[in-house]
């Protein structure tokens, strides 16, 4: 989850106030559902438009920082820092200079705290301001399930980009990159496409359908090798793709996290830039035309999956397919209209 504040010490009051509300929910339940977040919190300009926090340095920055924070952690910025040093409400101990992926400068992180860690933050909650479980309201809407085959993409040190050639430039480059895979998506076919987390995007296909997967990643790659050909290095758009199937769960136009999503997730993020890589599960189900461009790649563990998972790659650049995989005659409808903005 992403949230602006406009005051720095609202933002570390809420974000105190979220593991306070986890401690309260987690009391009396099992280990296994225990709900501790890791938390990073950073300031500086945010790029808000279409009712979204757009990619932008500052929200990078923030994101790189929460992974470095342990659950039940939180881990701020030198500007958090500098900015709340001699607010009383708040204690601070220097957590280390950190090499933070694709940052190129080190960067002093700090560890936040309350003042006084037995006194609830709520306490310093704006007056007329209330925070309860009863509060919360959530939409009645059903979990809707499906067996589906999925894609995830993302593009390579986006970050890096970011941080080096400023958030309006990067942020048109990012922005052509989603068109383009949302177009594509949509065309060959896929039930439900979100851009998510910065510059990931998660596109959903039936199983039966499994080979439009693969045509629409194939599609991609090829059409940011063209894109990229005709611009200077320094505006060049690389991808990582990663295909598996299995559980998807949406709650109302939401995707709710399942065991699948994650190990999809997890082989999209072991792909290097203008890769595809695919799960033997996935890859089983593909048409013949498309497996002959499909070779072993090996048996990778991923960090909170238990079993090593056997991978293949797809050798997309050498892919030539017949008319009816790259332009099907009948396709179905979307069931959920593409979230993009």
């Amino acid at each position: 989850m992403l949230a602006a504040f406009e005051d720095p010490s609202a933002a570390l009051t809420a974000a105190e106030a979220v593991l306070w509300i986890l401690e309260e929910w987690n009391t009396g339940k099992p280990e296994y559902a225990d709900l501790r977040p890791a938390i990073g919190v950073h300031q500086g300009f945010v790029n808000f438009f279409g009712g979204t926090i757009h990619q932008s340095n500052t929200s990078n920055m923030a994101k790189r920082i929460q992974s470095e924070a342990k659950p039940g952690q939180i881990l701020v910025s030198s500007v958090i820092y500098e900015a709340l040093q001699n607010d009383p409400r708040f204690e601070f101990r220097f957590a280390g200079t950190y090499s933070l992926k694709n940052i190129p400068e080190p960067q002093d992180i700090y560890q936040a705290s309350h003042g006084n860690p037995q006194t609830n933050p709520f306490g310093f909650v704006p007056a007329g301001m209330t925070c309860s479980f009863d509060a919360v309201v959530v939409p009645n809407q059903e979990f809707q399930t499906y067996q589906w085959a999925f894609v995830y993409i993302d593009v390579c040190e986006s970050t890096r980009k970011f941080w080096k050639y400023g958030d309006q430039q990067a942020g048109r480059l990012i922005q052509d990159y989603q068109k383009l895979c949302h177009e594509t998506f949509t065309a060959c076919g896929s039930c439900y496409v979100k851009s998510c987390d910065g510059d990931q995007i998660i596109a959903t296909f039936e199983l039966d359908d499994i080979d439009s997967a693969a045509v629409s990643s194939i599609k991609i790659l090829k059409d940011l090798f063209r894109r990229n050909v005709n611009f200077p290095p320094t505006k060049h758009i690389r991808a990582a793709i990663g295909i598996h199937c299995g559980e998807v769960v949406i709650h109302g136009d939401e995707l709710v996290q399942t065991q699948d999503m994650c190990i999809g997730k997890a082989i999209q993020s072991q792909a290097l830039a203008d890769e595809i890589l695919l799960s033997v599960d996935a890859a089983r189900l593909l048409d013949p035309e498309i497996l002959q461009y499909v070779a072993e790649y090996g048996l990778c563990q991923f960090p909170g999956i238990s079993e090593p998972r056997e991978l293949r790659t797809l050798k997309w650049f050498h892919a030539s397919l017949r008319p009816s995989l790259l332009y099907p005659s009948r396709k179905k409808s979307p069931r959920f209209k593409s979230l993009y903005r």
